[in-house]
């Protein structure tokens, strides 16, 4: 759909429909595809201790037709195909403004592991240069995380992490986006996506995904707060779910 893979945004939104569509095949007298089953042994190793949530806030309240031709000029001419900086996005901040967000609730972060990381994707919205100002913490207690420049109707995807002191344990997180330039300026947020280890607890949650650090071997997780239906998947690879077998 886009001029090159590299255009496209993001994968979070799609740009036609958020319905999938599933077709399922039958064949009498044959049985088709199931999903493996894997019974694990004990490695007995030390359980771990946490793994990696995500957080993700997607704004799509606007859409961007992205870049217009030629670049940096006062033309409107568009590629009929999908291009750099096209697509969804959240609502304009104009130079001199600024739009806080929240991203939460932050349950059990287990602050003995790799620091959290944050990412904000953003999108250009009009011929000029752009410069922000990215700054996240605790209500009441924002701390700046840098600032970035980048042109025209692009995308930009700033990374940073996060001290402990910025994840309030319960609460929510705040990420304030500010355009600091005295032009024109007009920017907007795409989505902001939190990872920070989190202690491997349900909280009573009828679902929830838990990804692992890479290992070569297998990994002794104790989850805690789980349903008494509960039921494991592996999900590493989509295309090859499968079902492991667990011990109450």
């Amino acid at each position: 759909l886009y001029l090159t893979p590299s255009a496209q945004p993001h994968i979070y939104y799609s740009l036609y429909s958020d319905t999938t569509a599933y077709f399922l095949t039958w064949e009498p007298g044959a049985q088709g595809s199931r999903m493996a089953r894997q019974s694990l042994s004990n490695p007995g190793t030390p359980p771990l201790e946490y793994h990696w949530n995500q957080q993700l806030l997607l704004l799509t309240s606007d859409y961007s037709p992205g870049r217009r031709y030629p670049i940096g000029g006062s033309g409107a001419t568009y590629y009929s195909q999908f291009d750099f900086g096209e697509g969804f996005t959240g609502q304009r901040i104009r130079n001199g403004v600024f739009l806080e967000y929240e991203i939460g609730p932050i349950n059990f972060p287990h602050s003995a592991g790799p620091l959290p990381q944050l990412e904000v994707l953003l999108a250009g919205r009009n011929e000029v240069i752009h410069n922000v100002e990215i700054l996240a913490g605790p209500d009441g207690n924002l701390r700046s995380l840098g600032t970035l420049q980048f042109e025209y109707f692009d995308n930009y995807l700033f990374s940073s992490e996060l001290a402990w002191t910025d994840i309030p344990s319960g609460g929510n997180l705040k990420v304030k986006v500010s355009v600091t330039s005295s032009s024109t300026d007009q920017v907007s947020v795409s989505y902001i996506k939190l990872r920070y280890p989190e202690g491997t607890d349900m909280d009573g949650l009828a679902r929830k995904n838990f990804e692992l650090e890479a290992s070569g071997s297998d990994q002794v997780v104790l989850v805690s707060s789980t349903p008494s239906d509960l039921k494991v998947y592996d999900i590493t690879d989509g295309n090859r779910v499968s079902i492991i077998e667990h011990t109450d």
